[in-house]
C-alpha cells in the first residue's frame, strides 16, 4: 500500500486510518523513523512498562 501523507507547518504528519488500523496504532502508539539508504522507514513499535524491584 502507498499513500501519500503531506506535512503541516509545524512538522507533524497524520498516518492514514487504514495503516493505523492496519498495524494497530492507537492515539497513544509509537512508531520509529530509521534513515535508510532509500530513504525513511517508519515502523510500529509496542512499549511495555517495566518495572525493576530491589531488595533493600
Amino acid at each position: 500500500m502507498t499513500k501519500v501523507i503531506n506535512i503541516n507547518r509545524r512538522g507533524t504528519l497524520t498516518l492514514p486510518k487504514e495503516l493505523r488500523q492496519r498495524f494497530s496504532l492507537t492515539r497513544e502508539g509509537q512508531v520509529v523513523a530509521e534513515e535508510t539508504s532509500e530513504g525513511i522507514l517508519l515502523r510500529a513499535v509496542a512499549t511495555f512498562p517495566v518495572e525493576i524491584y530491589t531488595d533493600t
